[in-house]
């Protein structure tokens, strides 16, 4: 069996989001919380042009159909959080790996009441 220091654990998790290729991360994201469609999360309509370019690239953008602004975190639990796209990432990666959240939220180096629910919206 093979015995992984605390000190290795956090280097782990520090380097991880290091390892990770920022167009897979978008994709990987998009794919879990928007089914990789470019849709506003208040109307629904489909976005077009500049704004679903913007979208995509997970900045802000306007709806044209309801003139409100929207990102790509509306609606996901990472809405109101204040964790990065990196450690929502590692944090998911983690989540099934222990049985308590607080250790994951220790590594990350995030506040232990910071609630990340994994399911996505359909």
């Amino acid at each position: 069996m093979i015995e992984i220091s605390e000190e290795v654990s956090k280097l782990a998790i520090e380097y991880l989001p290091a390892m990770l290729d920022e167009k897979k991360l978008r994709c990987w994201l998009l794919n879990v919380f928007c089914e990789l469609q470019a849709k506003c999360p208040n109307c629904g309509t489909m976005l077009q042009g500049k704004a679903r370019d913007k979208f995509l690239q997970l900045g802000r953008t306007r709806c044209r159909s309801c003139e409100k602004y929207i990102e790509f975190r509306q609606g996901t639990p990472l809405m109101n959080s204040r964790l990065t796209n990196e450690q929502f990432v590692v944090l998911a990666a983690l989540a099934p790996l222990t049985s308590n959240l607080a250790q994951a939220h220790e590594l990350l180096g995030i506040s232990g009441g910071i609630k990340v629910g994994l399911e996505s919206k359909k």
